[in-house]
């Protein structure tokens, strides 16, 4: 017994500490399913943000432009049954609008787990590391591709819109396996289902971040790094990196 008292004093003292938030994060929160219920509370009956959800969705700055859900949900901490009686509540008690009919939810409760069945042709997909560690470090060349997936890095979440187009990024621009950047979000965030689309990048960035707000505060890093495009960013993106994101003239 005084051996193994004299063995444990010379263990080393592991303290826990809590994780340095990032001001940048549109996701200010904590975890638990307390949290996600104050959420709800704030997003739901204080504020009303709910339904003026379809006009702010989009948004890419700030706590309230969308419901912020998704940690919460990936985790287990808030049930998607729970949100959608709640919607049911609202749309009793408050207002009905296209901001408060979630297809989502109502698609959740109604299929269940047969809502990620998958049903695909064969596709010979790409699964280069090379390009898949460009896609998940922010290194593409293309900044609003680059700045969503450094917000993700940084903070832990990612906005709809951004979920979308760094999805469309990894398999229609660079032709990646799906299944890689979906393994990496279910660990990270949460799986998003989707249909095969594809989105022009530097128009999405010219509509929801004309002025750069964004990647300005997400990735200003940026700014120091390589001026065009790495040789492996699709040739549509070659000239309209960093200097073109930020020019006067936009020209598509």
């Amino acid at each position: 017994m005084y051996e193994i008292s004299r063995m444990l004093n010379f263990l080393p003292c592991f303290i826990l500490l809590e994780p340095a938030a990032d001001p940048r994060s549109a996701f200010p929160c904590s975890g638990g399913e307390s949290q996600a219920l104050a959420r709800l509370q704030h997003y739901f009956w204080d504020t009303d943000a709910v339904a003026t959800y379809k006009e702010t969705r989009n948004g890419l700055i700030g706590a309230d432009y969308s419901t912020k859900f998704a940690p919460w949900l990936a985790m287990g901490c808030l049930s998607p049954r729970y949100i959608y009686h709640q919607i049911q509540q609202y749309e009793r008690e408050r207002t009905a609008n296209q901001s408060t009919y979630w297809d989502y939810f109502v698609g959740g409760v109604k299929y269940g787990n047969r809502l990620f069945q998958i049903k695909e042709k064969s596709v010979p997909w790409n699964k280069d590391m090379g390009l898949f560690n460009a896609w998940k470090e922010g290194g593409t060349g293309v900044p609003f591709m680059d700045a969503n997936m450094r917000e993700l890095a940084m903070t832990g979440f990612m906005s709809n819109r951004g979920r979308q187009n760094v999805a469309s990024f990894l398999t229609q621009d660079l032709g990646l396996d799906w299944r890689m950047g979906a393994e990496l979000f279910e660990y990270l965030l949460e799986m998003t289902p989707r249909e095969t689309r594809k989105f022009n990048m530097i128009k999405q960035g010219l509509d929801y971040d004309n002025n750069g707000d964004y990647v300005r505060q997400v990735a200003w890093g940026l700014r120091r790094e390589k001026r065009r495009a790495p040789s492996h960013t699709s040739k549509q993106h070659q000239d309209r990196g960093i200097d073109f994101y930020f020019s006067r003239s936009k020209n598509l």
